[in-house]
This record gives C-alpha cells, sequence and structure tokens, in this order.
C-alpha cells in the first residue's frame, strides 16, 4: 500500500505525514502511525501540497497507516480550505472496516466540494483519480498539465 519509490518526482516529510508526487500527477499523503492530525497539521499539509504541485491542481490519495486520529477541528477545517488547496479529485484509501466507516462518515457528515470517494484498493482509487483528471481535461478550458 505505497507509492514504488521508482515513481516518485518529489515528496515532502512531515513529522506526521509524508508526501509524494508520482509520474502519473497523483499525491500521495500518508499519514504517520500513531499520529493525531489537528489544524495545525493541517495547514502544514496544505503548505506542503501546494509547495509540492506548485499550486496546479492534482489528484490527491490519502493513505492511513495503524492508530491515525484526525480530529473534528481538522475535518471542518479541511472542508473550510479546500478552496485554496489544489484539490482536483481525493480518493480515501480505507482498508480496514473503521477506515470506511470513517471516511464515510466524513463524506457525508462534511460534504466536501471536490469529488471525493472512499476505496478498498489503491489500484480502484488510482484508476478513478486518472478518471477524474481525464473528465477535468475535456470539460475545462484551464490548461492542465500533469508532471513528466
Amino acid at each position: 500500500m505505497a507509492i514504488d519509490k521508482d515513481d516518485v518526482v518529489d515528496n515532502i516529510q512531515l513529522p506526521n505525514m509524508s508526501i509524494e508526487l508520482d509520474k502519473q500527477g497523483i499525491v500521495y499523503i500518508t499519514y504517520v502511525e500513531g499520529s493525531i492530525i489537528d489544524i495545525e497539521e493541517k495547514k502544514e499539509e496544505r503548505d506542503a501540497v501546494i509547495k509540492i504541485t506548485k499550486g496546479v491542481k492534482h489528484p490527491i490519495l490519502f493513505l492511513f497507516e495503524s492508530m491515525v486520529t484526525i480530529t473534528r477541528a481538522a475535518k471542518e477545517y479541511s472542508v473550510k480550505a479546500e478552496a485554496e488547496t489544489p484539490y482536483l479529485a481525493v480518493a480515501l484509501l480505507a482498508e480496514n472496516f473503521a477506515h470506511v466507516i470513517s471516511a464515510n462518515f466524513y463524506l457525508r457528515f462534511y460534504s466536501p466540494n471536490v469529488p471525493t470517494k472512499v476505496f478498498k484498493t489503491e489500484v480502484q482509487a488510482t484508476d478513478w483519480l486518472l478518471s477524474e483528471v481525464a473528465k477535468f481535461k475535456s470539460n475545462s478550458t484551464n490548461l492542465y498539465i500533469l508532471p513528466l
């Protein structure tokens, strides 16, 4: 459940997460085991994503290691900060039942403004993200260029 290191074109390490950009233009955000993600961590994440994407919208894949806690305040901040974060589409990888419940609750309760879905496998998530990129390119007059 991780990006192949040969496919990484850029990365940023933060205390509670790893942010990696792959050759397909997908940004992988992996929360470190045991992390508590609050507003400050979400702000660091936002700044790192803006830096790694150079402010251009990209598909995002969130991965969760064991025992990661995202506070209610962080979830609320995430939805409010969407306008300033270059998210084209967001996939949440939920490999266990607890993650599925938490992710689905987040989607129903907070209603993100960018296309967001929960997946059980990384392959399904990346396929969907790439299909969202194709839709964005075909429906947009904005220029969108994936790295490499």
